[in-house]
């Protein structure tokens, strides 16, 4: 198989292509996940490469097409956080600082219904109140705003007094909101977006156990959680 995923990337000949349409075939219906994503990742690979592009070859096509009418095209999906949920784990407790940002993620990642990315790119400077008493974050870029356009997000006054109280915490002017806290309880200057997941998971240990039967909260369980509560109030 090693050879045969070296053979795709490299893609030269037609015997390669159907090494491809035997890899489409043979390993992703045994596998589940975006499909679609996998093959525009690969594609972009040929493409930046200057390379001829085998996922554009009539029979990799078809064989995409015979996978999706077996398998479907559904992929896993994150666990929900939910507010249930989230008020759980706003009732876990450790270290004074460590738990306080770990509140202002639960609490902005809800509210805001944000990809980690844009969570972590959130900075005090860009929290106001607009003229009618609204608190609100100014996000600068996103997935869906690459140039900088901004987008204004209301968000509550309970977390917007949160956010000030984290800021008067950890004694900054300015930066982003979010940040890394080490074992001795020292503030960095950011947090980067994957370790948003480990929190996540390091706080559901701590409120469930280690044991816990639930599955593991993700990037994406804010944005789905907070939907399902949108749609379960009507």
């Amino acid at each position: 198989m090693t050879e045969r995923c070296r053979d795709v990337e490299f893609g030269k000949d037609k015997r390669i292509c159907i090494d491809r349409l035997l890899f489409v075939e043979d390993v992703f219906l045994s596998q589940t996940g975006n499909h679609d994503r996998t093959g525009k990742n690969q594609a972009s690979v040929f493409h930046l490469s200057r390379l001829q592009d085998p996922t554009k070859d009539p029979d990799v096509i078809f064989a995409m097409k015979r996978m999706h009418r077996r398998i479907g095209r559904s992929q896993d999906q994150a666990y929900p956080l939910t507010h249930d949920l989230l008020e759980k784990l706003l009732k876990v407790y450790g270290r004074d600082v460590s738990i306080m940002r770990d509140w202002v993620l639960l609490k902005l990642g809800y509210k805001t219904m944000r990809r980690r990315s844009e969570l972590c790119s959130m900075r005090f400077e860009d929290v106001d109140v607009n003229p009618k008493g609204q608190p609100f974050i100014l996000l600068n870029f996103s997935k869906t705003d690459q140039f900088g356009t901004g987008t204004v997000i209301p968000i509550s006054d309970d977390l917007f007094e949160l956010i000030t109280r984290w800021q008067k915490k950890i004694g900054v002017q300015s930066g982003y909101i979010l940040r890394s806290v080490n074992k001795g309880g020292r503030v960095g200057e950011s947090l980067h977006p994957s370790s948003v997941t480990r929190l996540l998971q390091d706080l559901q240990d701590q409120a469930f156990g280690f044991r816990r039967d639930m599955p593991d909260l993700g990037g994406h369980s804010f944005r789905v959680g907070a939907a399902l509560d949108m749609i379960s109030q009507g």
